[in-house]
């Protein structure tokens, strides 16, 4: 294990233990998960998200909003572990693979055939503009 520390604008906000050689690094993972979440608020107002949360976590809000950014930096980084660390059980959950890989090869040939369809569409739509059609 290698103990790794997590700051946000220069100031400490948690220390943990990753893995070495998982391929992806809990710290790899923790800041895929920060991106992400940024990237979600950003297109969301606070008062549209606000609603939501308290409607999905009603005692959530009014906790979170008592804490200072200190206190609320440090959340996020649990949460991004708590996240990073679901992601990876999901990853290594060998039952949940071999559903996913029979819903695979169930859905092949929907998804084949409605591949051909789409091509033959596509080829005809544009023959019929070619022959002075119009689509």
């Amino acid at each position: 294990m290698t103990k790794v520390t997590m700051s946000i604008n220069g100031e400490e906000v948690g220390r943990f233990d990753s893995p070495e050689n998982t391929g992806k690094t809990l710290i790899d993972n923790i800041d895929r998960s920060i991106r992400q979440t940024k990237n979600t608020v950003k297109g969301n107002s606070m008062s549209a998200l606000k609603t939501k949360v308290e409607k999905k976590y009603p005692d959530f809000v009014e906790e979170v909003e008592r804490l200072s950014v200190a206190e609320l930096e440090h959340r996020l980084i649990g949460y991004a572990k708590n996240n990073a660390e679901t992601e990876k059980a999901r990853e290594n959950d060998e039952e949940l693979q071999k559903a996913k890989d029979t819903v695979k090869y169930l859905n092949e040939p929907y998804k084949d055939a409605i591949a051909a369809i789409k091509d033959k569409t596509k080829y005809i739509l544009t023959l019929i503009e070619e022959k002075g059609g119009e689509v």
